[in-house]
């Protein structure tokens, strides 16, 4: 505000994590003050749902919530378009070609895929104690992570417009992205390592090559389900898939991919270690094997 009032040049984007996490704390207790989101958001001329949006389901940090609303007063976000936040779309259709071969990254491993559900936000403990204690190699979806980035082996990436706003996330990462190169290049998006492996929509089935790999939607758990399988993964464990309601379209989407995979030829076996509303295997995380 001080800013925009002509009244200083600093840059307060260092308070952003106290006002958000400490400051916010004490609203709640004692009712006052403004919300920065959708103060910010008021400010940018962006929609308040975006606000909504990136607040509701706990995956963003706050300084992340601050770079996307910036992100969306640059490019247009007056109006709420919702593909711009997730972009799921049952006919969605992309074809990036890769150039690293996958081939054997995991053989014989154990893969732990971390989605973005609040029961891997409950079991955080537990399941980086779970990729301590088996030695799995874990991918996490996107840029932000439910446990310790540090236990994150690689990062799957396959939607643009979720690429792009993670991209200041993205850039930070120092575990091995696996992302299609020429995606990230149309968005302008750098990582520090980079596995160019392509993807193809369209079909509805799972397949492809070592270097490009076809899902049937374009979901990053659908690209890490195909990743991990090309990879040569023994068996894949799955935590924080806790799944929609019945009647959201997401359920039934991610649902199919599940679905899919399982009737592809040679796939590792899926077993989910937190609750799950998927038709999925189910187990535990302390009797997994």
């Amino acid at each position: 505000e001080l800013v925009r009032l002509g009244r200083s040049s600093i840059d307060v984007s260092q308070l952003v994590n106290l006002v958000a996490r400490d400051f916010t704390d004490m609203q709640r207790t004692y009712e006052w003050g403004s919300n920065l989101y959708y103060f910010l958001s008021a400010n940018y001329g962006s929609h308040p749902t975006y606000v909504m949006e990136l607040t509701k389901d706990g995956r963003y940090p706050p300084s992340q919530i601050v770079d996307t609303l910036e992100h969306l007063n640059e490019h247009g976000g007056a109006q709420f378009d919702r593909n711009r936040l997730v972009g799921i779309t049952a006919g969605r259709t992309v074809t990036y070609s890769g150039s690293t071969d996958v081939s054997g990254w995991c053989a014989n491993r154990d893969v732990l895929i971390v989605g973005p559900g609040a029961e891997a936000r409950a079991k955080k403990t537990e399941i980086e104690q779970f990729v301590k204690q088996h030695n799995v190699l874990a991918i996490g979806l996107g840029a932000f992570s439910a446990i310790d980035p540090a236990l994150i082996s690689a990062v799957a990436v396959c939607h643009p417009e979720r690429a792009v706003l993670e991209a200041s996330g993205l850039a930070s990462l120092t575990c091995p992205v696996y992302a299609p190169g020429a995606m990230l290049a149309e968005h302008n998006i750098s990582v520090r390592t980079l596995n160019d492996v392509g993807v193809v929509t369209g079909t509805g089935a799972f397949g492809g090559n070592s270097t490009t790999l076809e899902i049937p939607r374009l979901l990053s758990a659908a690209y890490a389900l195909a990743l991990a399988a090309a990879g040569g993964a023994k068996r894949i464990f799955v935590a924080g898939f806790d799944g929609f309601a019945d009647d959201d379209h997401r359920f039934a989407e991610m649902n199919d991919v599940f679905h899919a995979f399982s009737s592809s030829p040679s796939h590792p076996p899926v077993v989910a270690l937190t609750r799950t509303r998927y038709d999925i295997e189910r187990s535990s995380l302390f009797a997994p094997l």
